[in-house]
């Protein structure tokens, strides 16, 4: 085989598994869970701890959310460091009108890990009485006969549910753009992993029993890894105790957005998976849309039949547009099976969230360091690592 001839045969390879893992994930992402037997635990069964930075996670809509959770029965607690926090007033002047009482609000920071989140929680996590806990992130407008849905897939063997939070109500390119993102392809690629075994954090809804938390140690299990998400979710499988992604997918209203928080946010995500699974950080790039369409147009007029000239405009033409009618049409098709964020401008944004794989990858190498709310995380797990180590060479 010649040199042109081996060239011509890896191009079309790499279009036929990069297109094929598309569509594949996609029609993975739409298959949903049997519904548990049985009538799913009242709201009172769970406890709620929603922790908050800042007046831009205590919306009004977001706090309307936790209220209707607590007249249903659930205890909610909402974790906040700082009396000075903005959150607290917000949510104190939210809730007050809503209900006439005063919110239920913990305030203070642990000093139990090096992620700024986790000693957040941990009051929460404390503080929590019921016999299943619910963490959830700013934002998501979790519905009660949603929280029931999730809580009927605990049981003795399943010990962590996972609920998405993906982005709707667009208002500017850029949060059109977090919707691709958030939906199309993390969402998509969860929902996927869940089915054929291979689950990745979320972070939006961490739904868990008290009897699975004790069994895994507590407010430790969620820093073993850099992610709280990641810890729980390692944490759960290492005690024996399964772990699923919950089919809910409660309204998360994000209306505007900058390019800048999107750009900081994936390198930020992409670098915390070369940390994690490295290798993840080079397939990405390789398996995305336009490195695929490079190699479509590298293997097309090779392999096509030849009564049209592939090498000319038109040619060209003909290929990338069946190139990205596929990839794009099965997205489509996901995000209306999911009931996900969809709109004609998610058509250049799916172009536009492929071609940046390849860029973000690149930039997400180019540093290890990873600041959450100017924390260092990273330097702070490395350094919780090599106490760990040291005590037990110690203790050895």
């Amino acid at each position: 085989m010649t040199a042109t001839g081996l060239s011509v045969t890896i191009a079309a390879i790499l279009w036929g598994v990069a297109t094929g893992w598309h569509v594949v994930t996609h029609l993975l992402a739409l298959m949903r869970h049997r519904k548990p037997a049985g009538e799913p635990p009242p709201a009172s069964a769970f406890t709620i701890v929603a922790p908050m930075v800042g007046d831009g996670d205590a919306s009004a809509a977001y706090v309307a959310a936790l209220v209707d959770l607590a007249k249903a029965g659930a205890e909610v607690l909402i974790c906040v460091e700082e009396y000075d926090d903005p959150a607290a007033e917000r949510v104190t002047l939210h809730w007050t009108y809503l209900t006439g009482e005063m919110p239920p609000l913990l305030i203070g920071r642990a000093n139990v890990s090096f992620n700024p989140k986790v000693n957040n929680i941990a009051k929460g996590l404390e503080t929590a009485s019921r016999p299943l806990i619910v963490v959830m992130d700013s934002g998501s407008l979790l519905r009660v006969h949603e929280l029931r849905d999730m809580g009927a897939m605990i049981n003795e063997r399943t010990g962590l549910v996972q609920g998405l939070k993906p982005p709707r109500g667009a208002r500017n390119w850029a949060a059109e753009a977090e919707c691709t993102m958030l939906n199309g392809y993390t969402a998509r690629m969860i929902f996927a992993l869940d089915k054929i075994g291979m689950q990745a954090a979320c972070g939006g809804i961490l739904l868990f029993s008290r009897a699975a938390f004790e069994k895994i140690g507590g407010v430790d299990a969620f820093s073993i890894e850099i992610a709280e998400d990641q810890s729980l979710l390692a944490a759960m499988r290492a005690a024996g105790l399964r772990t699923t992604v919950a089919d809910v997918v409660p309204a998360f209203p994000r209306p505007t957005r900058r390019w800048r928080d999107i750009w900081d946010r994936q390198v930020r995500w992409a670098r915390l998976r070369w940390l994690m699974v490295p290798v993840t950080v080079f397939l990405e790039p390789l398996l995305s849309g336009f490195v695929s369409m490079i190699a479509a147009l590298l293997a097309g007029p090779a392999l096509l039949p030849a009564w049209l000239d592939w090498t000319s405009l038109w040619g060209i033409a003909a290929i990338i547009l069946v190139h990205w009618g596929i990839w794009i049409g099965v997205e489509l098709l996901f995000l209306f099976g999911r009931g996900l964020h969809r709109s004609w401008k998610q058509v250049p944004c799916i172009v536009l969230r492929e071609t940046l794989m390849l860029p973000i990858a690149v930039h997400a190498l180019s540093g290890r360091d990873i600041k959450w709310r100017d924390v260092d995380v990273v330097g702070g797990w490395r350094a919780q690592r090599a106490r760990a180590a040291d005590s037990g060479g110690a203790a050895a």
